[in-house]
């Protein structure tokens, strides 16, 4: 509570003196970083960067469908914004914190939608893609039973899958590279949601003294040093070191965050086409006692 306090009042006093900069600031780096370099980024994949040749109209109507999302963000941030955060700030630094959360989830809201517009649509190529598999093998997915079973096509329906097989061989590189551009921008604001989130648990749970523990103290009895022929003992007292002990509660909070934030999970998800979810604000609770 004490850390919360003191680190909120320095940051709100900060935030409250230079309001009007930091706006400016603010205002630069999400239209640099979450319009404009998204933007350039969508006309240079759309020119065949590389040699890569995506298809033409699914291109155009990616990059006109996105740009027209990302010119509609929501918020500008403006010296107000960032005077009321100072404000939240100077009463505790975690509610400044989880209120930059909700603001940076709402500045990158266009962001989001672009991921989730992208993510739909390379999941359903990828189950297209899943059901042809069935198809060119025989099977077919049986609904009551949950399994695989075999399954006799007609020739028809295997000329009418090799069809759409072949549209979506032509497609799919151009849905991939659009897909994993919004997903790297999801991964990078769910980065930046976690170091909030994480520093939000630490301030939050934190205790400021060492919890105090019987046995601080102990006597170790002694000799002088004189140099008699009968040195007489005497008592000393010693301090006993509290472990740190109580910062193994810490541990179930890094192990969920460090499992849920894992690289190789993030990717497979990404390839899978998951939704790719910010982790829970209950999985921050630190359990002390």
């Amino acid at each position: 509570m004490v850390i919360d306090v003191t680190a909120g009042v320095i940051f709100g006093s900060y935030l409250c003196e230079n309001s009007e900069w930091l706006a400016r600031a603010v205002d630069a780096l999400l239209k640099e970083w979450a319009v404009e370099r998204v933007e350039w980024v969508l006309v240079w994949l759309n020119s065949w960067p590389a040699g890569l040749k995506l298809n033409t109209e699914l291109s155009q109507f990616y990059v006109d469908v996105f740009k027209s999302i990302i010119a509609g963000n929501l918020l500008q941030p403006a010296p107000s914004l960032v005077y009321f955060t100072g404000i939240l700030a100077c009463a505790r630094m975690s509610l400044a914190l989880a209120f930059l959360a909700d603001i940076l989830a709402i500045a990158t809201a266009h962001l989001y939608l672009s991921y989730v517009l992208a993510r739909v649509i390379y999941a359903q190529i990828l189950a297209t893609a899943a059901s042809l598999w069935n198809l060119f093998r025989g099977k077919h997915y049986n609904v009551l039973r949950h399994r695989t079973d075999s399954w006799h096509y007609d020739i028809d329906q295997l000329l009418f899958g090799t069809i759409i097989f072949t549209l979506l061989a032509f497609l799919f590189p151009t849905v991939l590279v659009y897909y994993l551009l919004f997903a790297a921008t999801r991964l990078a604001t769910i980065l930046a949601h976690a170091i909030l989130q994480s520093l939000l648990a630490l301030l939050t749970h934190t205790p400021t003294t060492v919890p105090a523990k019987p046995g601080d103290v102990y006597f170790q009895v002694c000799e002088s040093a004189s140099a008699s022929a009968h040195p007489q003992p005497y008592l000393a007292q010693k301090n006993q070191p509290s472990d740190m002990g109580y910062l193994d509660q810490y541990r179930p909070l890094w192990t969920r965050a460090a499992a849920h934030y894992d690289p190789a999970r993030l990717a497979a998800a990404v390839l899978a086409g998951r939704h790719l979810a910010r982790i829970g604000a209950t999985a921050y609770e630190v359990p002390w006692g």
